[in-house]
């Protein structure tokens, strides 16, 4: 089954030894991503809000250039840092008008330690 690699589109900088995205048999994996300027591969830091928002327009990025929108998104996995960023997290995915949030799209977190 072969695959196809999906770019960041801004992306002018190596930020690791992966690809953004790639597609296999017709669905979209994207990689992790966070607060990372792609064009730099610096990080992008500011509150937790902030920074949010600055890694879904990546992911944005990432999955229209596969064709695809957040509301495609299946399954996401979040990492954050902090336990106390879980409650900031939420209600930012909730609140998006663009986004057709549902019990369907798993979130599960992790404290880093």
């Amino acid at each position: 089954m072969p695959k196809q690699e999906i770019r960041h589109p801004d992306r002018e900088k190596s930020t690791g030894a992966y690809s953004a995205a790639v597609e296999v048999d017709g669905w979209v994996f994207v990689s992790g991503q966070g607060p990372v300027d792609p064009k730099t591969a610096q990080p992008v830091r500011g509150t937790i809000e902030e920074e949010i928002l600055y890694t879904l327009r990546q992911i944005e990025k990432i999955l229209k250039a596969a064709g695809c929108t957040l509301n495609d998104v299946v399954k996401s996995t979040v990492h954050l840092a902090d336990k106390e960023h879980s409650q900031p997290f939420l209600p930012m995915n909730l609140r998006r008008s663009d986004w057709n949030w549902d019990e369907d799209k798993a979130l599960f977190f992790r404290k880093f330690s």
